[in-house]
């Protein structure tokens, strides 16, 4: 029978009879009942072929007070060696014993098939009967008979007085009446080589210790539950109990339970007790009894060890039930093959490994194939971590050029469970366009991304985590997409587009708000009182300085009077001019209006149609017609065109009116110099004093005016530009929150995604509790805005945060005291910022101007980053023992991801992980990994390349792969499969794992004076 697969599941039938048990044996006939040898050889021959027509691999004798059916089945296929026998079995028999029941207590002894015929013989010879104490033997069970009276002897079917049977009458009576000797049996199976046999009690089958008087006789309860290796039961309630599985039944009672049977689980079987021929693998009520474990008696001692993983009661095991339902993800075998006409070296020449379906163990010593079988596989899965191949990598077996490659030599072919195959040279690539069929962690990826400086999105540990969350998402869910980015980019993508619009919107206000901020400065005040200073020494200056007075020569009136009526025209068209340009200023200000709002029509119009367009797939799966839902239309291209033809006729109009006043005003100008040309030389003197004052006047109604629109401004600075200061930056808050209740339905996206994730840690024990993993999404700063923040300043000005690192602190501590879950949150801490951008906090709150703090970006630039919230994002919080990602260490990076690897990954294709240990010590591998790989295992084929005895020894590995190169022989690559029970496997992890028997059993000889 083969077992180089390693522990597999198998129908164990551990409690038969022959034709040897004299008592309630159905079939036609006994061995007792046979005079001659070759009677019995054909009774046996029967029994064989019913044996081997069962679908049982291992089977029990169990004959009431005797192993002579055992024997005989022996000595046959011994005398004839062209019958074999299938299935193993075992010797064993069925016992009554001393105790304290109602009835009788059942008790069976298995025995491993090496003990011997003497040994066993011997082993009855140990065994005394209660009140005669005389070894058992046919005849002292006769004697024994002897001794009853009719009324013991009728209440167990005699129908005279035992003096009045027949020998085989008195063996019968015997059969059924006679018990050992508690003690006596203790001393036979001592008698037998330790770990040679097993005592099996039943319990709630027939004479089962269920009936034991507990209460009345403790320490006889105590003493024959402890003694038991294994017991029979049917009932589940009773499985559950000897398994340590907790019910709500057994809750209360459950640890009493347990310390009475030894503190510890301990195996159930259920046997079919076939008393005929035919019932052989019949097994009462479907209650069969699988046992994973090599067909052999080291294998059923496997069981005590691991007795919920190793056995199983009922019609079919889950695991086996779960590959033949699942065959497509699971791995059977791999063969490699060399090419023949490569002669220099051996390696992976007729390699053939059969893989168990649960968890396997690769070991070896350093440099010794390993990770080559795991590579192997990996390539042959198609996995998508080719270029981290420790051992099919180009600069080992693959080679830089194809004159160097070794690998191009061989060929592997890996086949499913469904039998389908793959095949491919070992110098071939993976496909990027194939999903992968197996998850494969080689170990330089694995060290890889735990040691990532940065986590962060989008990094490779990001991506592992994304993956295995992404596989909790239903098909249907993920509508089309592959990926969880992905996923979350199609139900995120409008909410992004209407965070981008309201940027858009805050950047407009931003700018508005730099240009009021610039004129609210004290510097810009003290720039118009210092032109209001200017202006007014001017005015000063023109007062203090008056024109000489020249007096009006003796002349003609009329003369002076045609000069002061060209004066006064000119005064005319000078307001005439004010008027005018008052008009131009207007219509410039509507074209300017005109202007910017069709360019707003024009994005509205913009945004609407690449609203339609994003909208259009939504709406067609709903069946709607935008129209219904909301009408737009458009005309405002022909209305404002000929508004601005208006606007741009009046501008012209307004143009030529002053062109004409400007000739007017020339005109009369030349008429006025021709006027005073012709003037005589007093009256000359006396029109340019004229002229002058005219002139001096007009400048200090200028300057006047000046004075008065700039002291104008000052006022509005404290009313109208101090209220569209405060009115911009309420339209801000107004923007910030709406972009936040974006981010907020942006986080109730990625809880809807990630809700199958939290919903199993938080109903999941073992993650929830031991490894304390948390789950939540929120949203949060980025990591890097307090960087990003530090870098628009310039750190070496005055301010709060001067100093790189007195920035960082003093940020990070506003961060500290800050949440950011609701809108009033974040305005709140804004107006902190702010605040400290404003005022100097490490100088008693000195009043500052932002942009003397800024480092070559403008204020609007700055207040588009700091209220465009970019650095808010929803993000998930994975803590482990309460620690999030950035504080984890290499190692509990490690463990994190195995628990996502192994718990949480919904993924139930082949998992192969290449040395996770090496990040962590022993205890971690033992108290963390070691429960993740025994839960996993029993949900997918799990293969683990490891150096460590935790993960190959006490996680009970299904199958043992040990990897040898031989390297006087041109490399030639050995792999030796099987169980741990498998005596040359035990021998390999012993010498491999634990530095050989002889370092093993020092250090447990030392760890045993310590305990002492």
């Amino acid at each position: 029978m083969k077992t180089h697969r390693g522990s597999l599941w198998r129908k164990w039938d551990l409690h038969i009879h022959t034709p040897a048990s004299i008592e309630h044996w159905k079939g036609s006939q006994r061995y007792i009942d046979l005079e001659n040898q070759s009677d019995k050889d054909v009774l046996t021959r029967h029994v064989i072929e019913a044996i081997n027509q069962s679908d049982v691999d291992v089977f029990c004798i169990m004959d009431y007070w005797t192993f002579d059916g055992y024997f005989e089945i022996v000595d046959f296929l011994r005398r004839n060696p062209d019958v074999v026998c299938n299935s193993k079995i075992f010797p064993g028999i069925e016992l009554r014993a001393e105790a304290p029941t109602k009835q009788r207590l059942n008790v069976h002894v298995i025995f491993s098939d090496k003990v011997t015929k003497q040994q066993l013989v011997e082993f009855k010879s140990d065994l005394r009967l209660l009140s005669t104490d005389r070894s058992l033997s046919n005849e002292a069970l006769i004697d024994f008979a002897k001794t009853l009276d009719l009324g013991k002897a009728s209440i167990h079917g005699a129908t005279k007085a035992p003096s009045s049977m027949s020998n085989s009458e008195l063996l019968t009576l015997g059969f059924r009446t006679a018990e050992i000797v508690r003690e006596s049996l203790k001393g036979a199976v001592k008698r037998i080589p330790e770990g040679s046999c097993l005592i099996m009690l039943a319990y709630d089958t027939h004479g089962g210790a269920e009936e034991l008087y507990w209460k009345e006789h403790p320490p006889a309860d105590n003493e024959w539950m402890q003694l038991a290796d294994l017991f029979e039961a049917r009932s589940q309630e009773n499985i559950d109990l000897f398994w340590g599985r907790e019910t709500k039944k057994n809750q209360h009672f459950l640890n009493d339970f347990l310390t009475t049977i030894g503190g510890k689980p301990k195996p159930v079987i259920s046997g079919s007790d076939a008393h005929s021929i035919s019932d052989y693998g019949n097994f009462p009520s479907g209650k069969i009894t699988w046992i994973k474990a090599d067909p052999t008696f080291e294998g059923l001692k496997q069981v005590l060890i691991e007795p919920t993983q190793r056995s199983f009661i009922g019609s079919f095991p889950p695991a086996r039930e779960r590959v033949l339902n699942n065959k497509s993800h699971y791995i059977s075998s791999l063969q490699v093959v060399k090419n023949e006409e490569y002669d220099k070296e051996t390696w992976f020449e007729d390699v053939n490994i059969e893989f168990n379906h649960g968890l396997v163990a690769i070991i070896g010593n350093k440099g010794m194939g390993k990770s080559a079988l795991a590579d192997m596989v990996g390539l042959l899965g198609n996995s998508q971590r080719e270029k981290y191949f420790s051992f099919l990598h180009q600069d080992k077996f693959r080679g830089r050029t194809a004159s160097h490659s070794k690998a191009k030599h061989f060929k592997a072919t890996l086949t499913w469970a469904d039998e389908s195959q793959v095949q491919k040279n070992l110098n071939e690539n993976c496909s990027l366009d194939t999903p992968e069929a197996i998850r494969y962690v080689p170990q330089n990826f694995f060290d890889r991304i735990c040691n990532e400086i940065e986590l962060k999105k989008g990094g490779e540990f990001a991506q592992e985590l994304d993956k295995i969350i992404f596989s909790h998402i239903e098909d249907f869910q993920r509508q089309g997409c592959l990926s969880l980015d992905d996923l979350i980019n199609l139900k995120t993508r409008e909410i992004e587009r209407n965070i981008e619009s309201l940027k858009s919107s805050l950047s407009n206000v931003n700018n508005d708000l730099e240009d009021i901020e610039a004129k609210l400065s004290p510097e810009y005040k003290q720039q118009i009182l210092n032109e209001i200073n200017q202006k007014q020494r001017d005015l000063d200056a023109i007062v203090q300085d008056p024109l000489a007075e020249v007096f009006a020569p003796d002349g003609s009136n009329e003369t002076r009077q045609r000069l002061d009526s060209i004066r006064a025209n000119r005064e005319e068209l000078s307001k005439k001019t004010e008027m005018v340009q008052e008009q131009q200023r207007i219509v410039e200000q509507k074209i300017t209006a005109v202007d910017n709002l069709q360019e707003s029509f024009a994005g509205f119009e913009r945004d609407y149609k690449q609203w339609l367009k994003n909208s259009e797939s939504n709406l067609t799966l709903l069946e709607l017609d935008h129209q219904e839902l909301i009408s737009v239309t458009f005309s405002y291209i022909e209305r404002f065109k000929d508004l601005k033809i208006d606007l741009q006729t009046a501008a012209t109009t307004y143009s030529n009116d002053k062109k004409d006043i400007e000739k007017q005003q020339t005109l009369l100008n030349v008429q006025e110099a021709a006027i005073a040309n012709g003037l005589e030389t007093a009256e000359r003197l006396y029109e340019i004093y004229k002229s002058d004052l005219e002139k001096r006047e007009n400048r200090k109604k200028e300057l006047q005016k000046e004075i008065e629109y700039r002291k104008d401004l000052i006022d509005k600075l404290k009313t109208e530009t101090a209220a569209k200061k405060l009115s911009l930056e309420t339209q801000r808050s107004e923007i910030v929150s709406n972009i936040f209740a974006q981010k907020v339905k942006l986080s109730e996206a990625y809880k809807s995604l990630y809700q199958p994730v939290r919903d199993l840690i938080e109903n999941h024990y073992l993650i929830k509790n031991k490894y304390k993993l948390g789950f939540e999404v929120s949203i949060d700063v980025s990591l890097a805005f307090v960087e990003r923040f530090l870098d628009f300043l310039n750190l070496t000005a005055s301010g709060s945060y001067r100093g790189r690192d007195t920035g960082r602190e003093r940020l990070n501590q506003k961060l500290s005291v800050t949440t950011f879950e609701t809108a009033e949150n974040v305005q709140e801490f804004l107006k902190r910022i702010v605040f400290s951008l404003r005022h100097n906090e490490r100088n008693n709150d000195l009043p500052l101007a932002i942009e003397s703090q800024l480092k070559n970006v403008s204020l609007s630039e700055f207040y588009d980053f700091l209220f465009g919230l970019d650095y808010l994002e929803p993000r998930y919080a994975l803590t482990l023992d309460g620690k999030e990602l950035p504080q984890l260490s290499p190692g509990e990076r490690g463990i994190l991801l195995l628990i996502f690897y192994l718990l949480i990954d919904k993924d139930d294709c082949p998992l192969i992980i290449d040395q996770p240990e090496e990040n962590l010590d022993n205890q971690s591998v033992f108290e963390l990994l070691v429960p993740c790989v025994e839960e996993a295992k029993n949900r997918r084929q799990i293969i683990i390349v490891t150096h460590n005895p935790n993960l190959a020894v006490v996680c009970n590995a299904d199958q043992v792969i040990y990897s040898h190169i031989d390297k006087a022989n041109k490399n030639r690559v050995r792999y030796i499969s099987g169980s741990i029970e498998n005596p040359e496997i035990n021998d390999r992890i012993v010498d491999v794992l634990e530095g050989t028997w002889r370092a093993f059993n020092k250090r447990e000889a030392m760890y045993q004076i310590i305990k002492r």
